[in-house]
């Protein structure tokens, strides 16, 4: 039987947005016990009264937030999506010397906060299994990442060698942030041998060297 079985149904998009510094520093353990019992197990090894007692409050103050664990699990996703924004918007700040230091800049934040959390993205899909839809917290994270790399990115488009130097940095922003979830979702099942920081190693350069170098011709 599911732990909310005999829980009043609430609204599914979410968890009530608490009003007292209080409610906000118990939500806050509530997430983050959540989120370390995700990272740890399976969905099927993560409860209610589990995430109860990793963050000591009682269980009615978890359900007083969450309908359900499959609700629970969405807003540790999303939570992890908003600190790679703040993450992002940090790091980027600096003032970089070159297009290169902000790319490793822009791959290290990506990894840093999606695939050190592998384990919640992949129990997240399994639990979906659908498409995303507008309101989505990762169709936001999209187009917030890819502001923040042309922002950072926009002192130095001289060094940019592709024909539309905006499109070809909106293209990185995605493909980076595109496969470090692939790699998450399939990296199970089909490993590649590589640590991530070895990983964002490689994808880092390939990036780069595809800013960098005109477009090869193809006659």
């Amino acid at each position: 039987m599911s732990d909310s079985a005999d829980r009043p149904a609430r609204d599914r998009r979410g968890p009530r947005p608490p009003q007292q510094a209080r409610s906000r520093a118990l939500l806050a353990k509530v997430l983050t016990a959540a989120e370390e019992l995700f990272a740890e197990g399976t969905e099927d090894e993560v409860t209610m009264a589990a995430v109860a007692e990793r963050a000591a409050v009682s269980i009615g103050g978890v359900y007083r937030r969450f309908d359900s664990k499959e609700q629970l699990l969405d807003a540790v996703r999303t939570r992890i999506l908003d600190r790679l924004d703040t993450d992002l918007a940090t790091a980027l700040q600096a003032d970089a010397p070159n297009l290169a230091v902000i790319i490793d800049v822009y791959v290290e934040a990506v990894v840093r906060n999606v695939g050190t959390a592998a384990n919640v993205f992949r129990q997240y899909v399994a639990q979906t299994r659908t498409e995303l839809q507008p309101h989505d917290p990762v169709v936001n994270t999209l187009a917030t990442t890819q502001r923040l790399l042309l922002d950072a990115a926009a002192r130095h488009l001289d060094e940019v060698q592709r024909p539309d130097p905006i499109t070809a940095l909106s293209v990185v922003a995605r493909l980076i942030l595109g496969a470090c979830v692939q790699r998450v979702l399939a990296l199970r099942h089909s490993p590649d041998g590589l640590t991530w920081s070895q990983w964002s190693g490689e994808i880092a350069d390939m990036a780069i060297l595809y800013l960098t170098h005109p477009r090869p011709s193809r006659h």
